[in-house]
Order: C-alpha cells, then structure tokens, then sequence
C-alpha cells in the first residue's frame, strides 16, 4: 500500500516540480546573467515610488521601485529602473551591475530564485533516476514469465515441456528397435547412389541390374 501511494504521488510532485522551475527560472535566471556579464558601475538613485499590484484572485501586493542614472566605463549615461533597489537608497549612490539601461543592485543575496532554481532542478532529476531505478528492480523481482528449465544434476525430463514450445512435437516412423528413430542416420545401400546424379559405390550392382560374374579361378 506504501509503494502505490508514492507511486501515485510521483506525478504530482512531477508536475509541482515543473512549476517550480517555470517560476524560479522566469526570475532567477535573468538576474544570473545580468550580475556575471554586467558592468560593475555606480548608480545614483533619484527617485523611488510604491506600485500595486492585483493578482488573478483579487489579491494585492505592493512593490517598490526605483529609478537612478549610471555611467558606463565607455561614458555612456543611461537611466532606469534599479533592480532591488528600495527607499532606503533614495539619494545615494549605489553600486550596481548594468547592462545598457538594465541595472541589478549588487547583492549576491538577490540572487536566490537563481540559487533555487539549481537545486530544484538537481531534486527532480536525482528523483526521476531513483523511480526509474525503482521500477527496473520490480521487473527484475518479478522474475522470468515463461517455463523454468530444470536444475543441473536434477531429473532429466523433456525440454521444453510438451505444448509449450513454439513448435509442436513431430512423431517418427513406428519402429521395433528401443533405441530413437533419426532421419539422418538413413543411410543409402551399398551399390546405389545416394543422391541422383552419382555413381554407386562398392562392389554391388546398381538397382535393377545382375551383379558382374567374377572370373574363373585358374590356379
């Protein structure tokens, strides 16, 4: 009852896993690779206001954002949005990793959904191999399905077992000898050819026909 359970479950938490890296991939992921392949700048922060947001159920979440300007090290100037930037940095100058008029504070810490998304992602492949390797043990357990061949050094009986095989059994020409009856040990008789086509062997005439007379004996 314990192996159906989780074995129910699998698809579930399956399923949960996908969602867990759609959501963590869709924030970490970009904020990855603007902090390794950003410029390290300063930005001034020049403005922060509070924007609401209303989810798919009616629920509202409000999040704070920030505006600064930036210099590249090229002396290009740019503004925009400071990701993970709050009203504590409202007037000072911060330091930031940019990308054209992209710009994420730099704070390891901000790269977490990034750090997630890792480990999700480890948990669902280290879970996938372990069902895999779960179900071929069950195969393996269930043992072979057709007929079982008899021990090493038990009774010798007929293999395989009658009306099992793939072919049915052929019976062989009555006979009054006990030993076993095998077409390949017909033989052809002394005299006659074994195949068409062939010269007879041995001193006998060929079928139909007298044998030779031997000479006469002069001694």
């Amino acid at each position: 009852m314990k192996a159906k359970g989780s074995t129910r479950a699998a698809p579930w938490a399956g399923l949960l896993c996908v969602l867990l890296l759609v959501i963590l991939g869709f924030i970490g992921i970009p904020r990855a690779v603007l902090y390794i392949t950003g410029e390290q700048v300063t930005a001034q922060v020049t403005d922060c206001h509070t924007e609401t947001k209303r989810g798919r159920r009616g629920r509202t979440t409000t999040v704070t954002v920030c505006n600064g300007i930036w210099t590249t090290k090229g002396g290009r100037q740019y503004s925009g949005v400071i990701e993970g930037a709050n009203d504590e940095h409202l007037g000072r100058q911060i330091p930031v990793r940019v990308r054209g008029d992209e710009a994420l504070l730099d704070e390891p810490s901000l790269l977490w959904p990034a750090g997630a998304f890792c480990l999700v992602l480890v948990a669902g492949i280290a879970g996938a191999g372990y069902l895999i390797t779960r179900r071929r043990d069950r195969a393996g357990d269930a043992g072979p399905t057709g007929p079982i061949p008899p021990a090493p050094g038990g009774p010798a009986g007929p293999w395989p077992p009658s009306g099992t095989g793939p072919y049915p059994p052929v019976a062989g020409p009555p006979s009054t000898h006990p030993q076993s009856w095998h077409p390949q040990q017909v033989y052809p008789q002394q005299g006659h050819p074994s195949q068409p086509g062939q010269q007879p062997t041995g001193s006998y005439a060929p079928y139909g026909q007298q044998p030779p007379t031997p000479p006469p004996d002069r001694s």
